[in-house]
């Protein structure tokens, strides 16, 4: 070459945190360490984020409690707070989607292999891999 610079030939990718989220490694090591250091950073932990949730949902509600309602997790990981929705009985349907299929199919597996992950027949569970900006889901 000319030693010449072709302004836009070459772009350093930098790692972003989608990108560390579809690692493997990640998806293993979510609910098996990881996800502890929300709590050492000042979450309150899952069982009290979900109380809250359920909390904010009730208070929040703008329609009449229905034998039929469903929950969208976005961004649902390893599934964690997926497993909660489906054994708290509060929803018929759960439909849980993430970006990263990696992180999916941990959540597939920690279903299928978790005696925590009780729950009613009567729930169905949807896992979806999409993009938590193009999400296909019709408003109602």
């Amino acid at each position: 070459g000319s030693g010449k610079s072709r302004a836009g030939s070459y772009r350093e990718r930098n790692w972003s945190v989608s990108q560390l989220f579809q690692s493997p490694a990640i998806s293993y090591v979510y609910e098996r360490g990881w996800r502890q250091g929300f709590e050492w950073a000042g979450f309150p932990g899952k069982d009290e984020e979900f109380r809250i949730m359920q909390r904010l949902y009730e208070d929040t509600r703008v329609a009449p409690r229905s034998s039929s309602e469903s929950v969208l997790d976005v961004s649902c990981g390893t599934g964690l707070f997926s497993r909660k929705f489906l054994r708290s009985g509060m929803f018929q349907s759960v439909v849980a989607s993430d970006y990263s299929q990696n992180m999916l199919d941990q959540a597939f597996e920690f279903l299928n292999e978790r005696e925590d992950t009780k729950f009613s027949m009567e729930t169905s569970l949807t896992l979806v891999r999409a993009d938590v900006g193009g999400l296909p889901f019709q408003s109602k």
